[in-house]
């Protein structure tokens, strides 16, 4: 991890009040007068707190099932678009895990379609 990269970071205090968010750990560490290191340590779960804090890294929000979702033939061609994993699971004999393994490349194909994430 190179000084200007990684995920933001938040600084909590010993009750669980949001004290301070930092653009990633090398931030935090320096303005925290703390290694990145250290606040990393306390992020994984090494050590309980960083300097008298706890330390949480935000994570990027990877939730599919609001993503929409189209059900293709096995030509590619584009048959219907749902608004979610969801709705194609309670519209369509399939479950939510196949869909979302055909559409994120893992398998080819599931019940018979090709499904894929629409942006």
């Amino acid at each position: 991890m190179t000084a200007r990269t990684g995920r933001p970071v938040q600084k909590f205090s010993l009750s669980g009040e949001l004290l301070a968010t930092y653009p990633n750990m090398h931030e935090a560490g320096r303005q925290n007068f703390r290694s990145w290191q250290a606040i990393r340590n306390a992020i994984t779960g090494e050590s309980q707190t960083c300097a008298g804090f706890i330390w949480k890294e935000i994570k990027p929000n990877r939730d599919h099932r609001k993503k929409q979702i189209a059900k293709c033939s096995l030509k590619g061609k584009i048959l219907k678009i749902y608004g979610s994993i969801e709705e194609a699971v309670q519209l369509n004999d399939i479950s939510r895990n196949m869909i979302y393994k055909v559409a994120s490349g893992q398998f080819k194909t599931g019940n018979g379609y090709i499904w894929k994430f629409l942006d």
